[in-house]
């Protein structure tokens, strides 16, 4: 779990860092990097606004939120089927000792 938080984190740096380094001038949901962190935690549950990326650079928009939103639909799908794989395995554990 450790390592996994690890990674997140890793990701959300570097997608704050580089959409603070390309849309900072022009986006104010990355004005700075701090904010651009929190964004990005908002963005996870929320979508983002491609308009405004989109007005700054329409190439960097497009691959800086298909990315995002498949890495971030990835990450989750992968937290989900962990806590239901460790589920079933608790249960199957919970049967094997019943039935012995």
């Amino acid at each position: 779990m450790f390592t996994f938080i690890i990674i997140l984190c890793v990701f959300y740096l570097a997608y704050g860092l580089g959409g603070y380094l390309i849309f900072s001038s022009d986006v104010s949901d990355f004005r700075e990097l701090h904010i651009a962190l929190l964004n990005l935690f908002r963005y996870t549950v929320t979508d983002m606004d491609y308009e405004a990326l989109r007005q700054s650079s329409v190439v960097a928009a497009s691959i800086y939120y298909v990315s995002w939103t498949l890495l971030i639909l990835l990450v989750l799908v992968n937290v989900i089927v962990a806590i239901l794989s460790d589920g079933f395995e608790k249960v199957q554990e919970e049967n094997r000792n019943t039935l012995a």
